[in-house]
């Protein structure tokens, strides 16, 4: 009775200190990680110039502050540019969209007219008073989508621009945060490491360095997987393309197959407006084909997206699946590729013997 008791306590014990720890992790990502962000990318890029500053403070001589300013700068910059350039060619792009729509009207008019058109003669078999009433409807459709689609877009890029205006001081002050803590972090790395390490028994240390390392590589699995996703959807758009006699069907594959793999957007947003974009001019056939070549490939997306991800990170397709829906739940997008990889940490450190949570 009294190691049944006692057992029990462990186990309560057990389950208590990781569900602090899940809590733990729960808060932070939740809450905190917004607060600590700057300092989150500074320690990340700080491990990955490890290497080149060590080398080149080897190589060269000069302190090792020197190098950790000027990779860091250099590495931020180019990742800033990067991003501010996309940032803006997507916006200048809307902004051109919008501005050329007056002149698409008269075109798009055309086609209205053409299936309000159709739709008069379908309904010469009614009512008069029915009849007009469909009519002068359908007569008043086009203008009404176009103010709606136009007014939308309009709205959404004022809103944009809104944002970017009202949160420039925090981004201001988080780019410098980020920047700072960078160059600090990459210059006493190895300083601030030993004061971590200090502080943790070998053993807890040993656990430490394993989840890092499981981290990184399996990060590098995670996106060899999603490659490998992009690729299918790519060979699936190609082949159907082809099929449906689509001009530059290669081109157009590819283009579709990065849009599919960015995060909220998918083939979706390119195949659906297409489709319905056909049915509008007539093209029935094209519109049938794009229809169902996007219920093909959303079918198997869905299907192969854990198998193929938990292959490469080494777990089951519904454990993967699983990872993906609960980091769904709890923290969005950011969730579908943190869960999994958390996951494949922990079972990694329970099969090297690391920690013992189940048997």
């Amino acid at each position: 009775m009294y190691m049944t008791t006692d057992r029990k306590k462990d186990f309560l014990i057990t389950v208590l200190f990781w569900l602090a720890i899940a809590v733990g992790i729960y808060v932070l990502l939740k809450y905190l990680l917004v607060w600590l962000l700057p300092f989150v990318i500074g320690f990340v890029i700080a491990v990955a110039l490890q290497r080149p500053v060590d080398f080149f403070t080897k190589k060269t001589g000069l302190p090792r502050s020197v190098w950790a300013i000027g990779l860091v700068v250099l590495t931020l910059s180019a990742l800033l540019g990067l991003l501010c350039f996309l940032s803006y060619r997507v916006y200048v792009e809307l902004w051109g969209f919008v501005a050329e729509v007056p002149s698409m009207i008269p075109s798009i008019s055309e086609i209205f007219d053409g299936v309000s058109e159709s739709i008069e003669n379908a309904l010469q078999s009614l009512p008069d008073n029915i009849r007009e009433s469909v009519a002068g409807s359908a007569a008043d459709l086009p203008g009404g989508i176009l103010t709606s689609a136009v007014g939308w877009l309009t709205d959404l890029l004022t809103r944009i621009a809104n944002v970017i205006v009202t949160s420039a001081p925090f981004m201001i002050v988080t780019i410098i945060a980020t920047v700072v803590s960078c160059c600090f972090i990459t210059k006493d790395y190895y300083t601030i490491t030993s004061f971590i390490r200090r502080q943790l028994s070998e053993r807890h240390w040993d656990i430490l360095v394993r989840a890092k390392d499981l981290f990184v590589k399996n990060i590098l699995k995670m996106l060899r997987g999603y490659m490998l996703l992009m690729l299918l959807t790519f060979c699936e758009l190609a082949l159907g393309l082809t099929i449906l006699r689509v001009e530059h069907s290669i081109a157009v594959a590819l283009l579709i197959a990065v849009v599919d793999i960015l995060p909220i957007l998918g083939t979706g947003t390119v195949l659906i407006p297409w489709a319905v974009f056909c049915f509008i001019t007539g093209d029935f056939v094209l519109g049938v084909g794009i229809a169902v070549m996007y219920v093909i490939i959303t079918v198997i997306r869905n299907f192969a997206e854990p198998k193929v991800i938990g292959m490469q990170v080494g777990l089951l397709p519904v454990v993967t699946l699983f990872a993906m829906y609960v980091g769904l739940q709890f923290f969005g997008l950011l969730g579908v590729f943190v869960f999994p990889v958390m996951l494949i940490i922990i079972k990694s450190l329970q099969d090297s013997g690391h920690v013992k949570l189940w048997k």
